[in-house]
């Protein structure tokens, strides 16, 4: 109780103050600290949700004060305001192509505060000049880190040591084949956990772990199974926390350019990874929970989808379920 009343204390405080500050200059407009007085588009602001008391963020009062200097794309800037940094990819003169125009790949980072630019970096050329780089969510954990997005590889930016990862262009161990200049490029980005996982087009999903920022590492998918010429379904596991793994199965809906991650799982849930080689790449897989009944997961690679299995089925050993989910899965 104490604790909550000087949750509301402080509360009162700062709101006081507040309509102190916003009387003693009703005479004047607040205006920010502009870095250019040209910026093209608003920040969006992001605020971390307040669950409960002792999860009160003081950041919520914060208000942007800087501008992007030069020419930002909408949606192409995001403000951390707890960690003081604004975000953006822009276009200048230095990056003006003379038949293309504006070329959007200047990473450029901002002290949200003083409005110091405190990285500055040119990507190469996304194809074409005129194809900008994109920022995007990479990090679902504490908001440390910044993906930018090209057309078949992505970047990194950890806001903590002010670096940019190298270019992350994603690789697959079978044979792919390319329809054309689009296959390849990479449609959708989820996270989950230290991870990050994504779909280049034609190709299938991939997965990178983002737990060292400046050189994350590609994760392979522990089996594979070809459903098509262009569609390969891959079941990663993931380390997660306590000797737990994520057990997923991505998919993308070309109809409705959706991504689902496809847990297999409610909860990360320690498994055992071993598989024959051909299991590796059979339509359907079985996986152990590691728990004292070994509880079969089954997977249809087909699908990407869990197999409901009967709790009398999935107690029984790997042929038994395999006979079971021959019989009844079609």
């Amino acid at each position: 109780m104490n604790r909550y009343k000087h949750f509301l204390y402080i509360v009162l405080v700062l709101s006081s103050a507040a309509c102190l500050d916003d009387t003693a200059n009703s005479e004047s407009a607040d205006t920010p600290t502009p870095i250019d007085a040209n910026a093209r588009t608003e920040v969006v602001q992001d605020q971390a949700d307040i669950d409960a008391v002792e999860q009160f963020n003081i950041t919520s009062f914060k208000k942007l004060n800087c501008k992007v200097t030069d020419n930002v794309l909408e949606n192409n800037q995001k403000w951390i305001p707890e960690r003081d940094r604004l975000v953006a990819i822009v276009a200048d003169e230095t990056t003006e192509d003379p038949d293309f125009g504006e070329s959007h790949r200047l990473v450029r980072v901002y002290n949200s505060e003083t409005c110091e630019v405190i990285f500055n970096e040119e990507l190469p050329v996304n194809v074409s000049p005129d194809y900008p780089y994109y920022l995007m969510g990479v990090d679902s954990m504490d908001r440390r880190l910044v993906g930018i997005l090209g057309t078949g590889q992505f970047y990194v930016y950890d806001l903590d040591n002010n670096l940019l990862s190298p270019a992350l262009k994603p690789q697959f161990r079978g044979q792919r084949y390319l329809d054309d200049a689009q296959s390849g490029n990479i449609l959708q980005m989820e996270t989950i956990g230290r991870y990050v996982v994504g779909y280049s087009e034609d190709i299938g999903p991939f997965v990178y772990n983002l737990t060292i920022p400046t050189s994350p590492k590609q994760e392979q998918p522990l089996a594979e199974y070809k459903v098509s010429e262009r569609d390969f379904s891959s079941l990663f596991v993931l380390k997660a926390e306590d000797d737990k793994q994520y057990a997923i199965v991505p998919e993308y809906n070309a109809e409705n350019r959706s991504f689902a991650l496809n847990t297999l799982t409610e909860s990360p849930t320690a498994v055992n990874t071993q598989l024959t080689k051909s299991a590796r790449t059979s339509r359907y897989v079985v996986l152990r929970m590691k728990n004292e009944q070994k509880t079969a997961i089954a997977v249809d690679m087909q699908t990407k989808k869990r197999i409901e299995l009967p709790e009398a089925v999935a107690g029984k050993n790997t042929q038994e379920v395999m006979t079971w989910v021959n019989a009844n899965v079609k």
